[in-house]
């Protein structure tokens, strides 16, 4: 393997040159916690393509445990999916900032329960 290789266009991901132990964690360490499309040889759209990819499951899985028919007396099949919707968001956590909070509390082997909490 050529040293310096770039496995991407940004850079970010490349072949280290040979050395201890702690050269490569040091290179480790400045990688991105999160990778983006191009760590796997994908184009930024992948990640739109996968979110695109997530809802829908979760929304075909929401239409598939819905009845077909309704009764008179219960629930339209558009009220019922209206409640699970209004019961999924009223429990998900609000978006927070993850750079700040990295910055926070840094990832360190030192301290592992950062990483938990990044």
């Amino acid at each position: 393997m050529k040293e310096g290789y770039k496995y991407s266009e940004s850079g970010i991901y490349y072949s280290p040159k040979a050395g201890d132990l702690n050269d490569y964690l040091e290179y480790i360490e400045t990688l991105p916690l999160t990778p983006s499309p191009e760590a796997f040889g994908l184009h930024d759209n992948a990640a739109i393509t996968n979110a695109n990819n997530e809802t829908l499951v979760l929304l075909e899985t929401l239409l598939s445990v819905q009845p077909r028919t309704s009764s008179g007396s219960g629930q339209t099949r558009e009220e019922k999916i209206e409640e699970i919707a209004n019961y999924v968001q009223a429990r998900t956590p609000k978006v927070f900032m993850v750079e700040d909070i990295a910055k926070k509390y840094a990832t360190s082997y030192e301290e592992s329960m950062n990483t938990v909490l990044v």
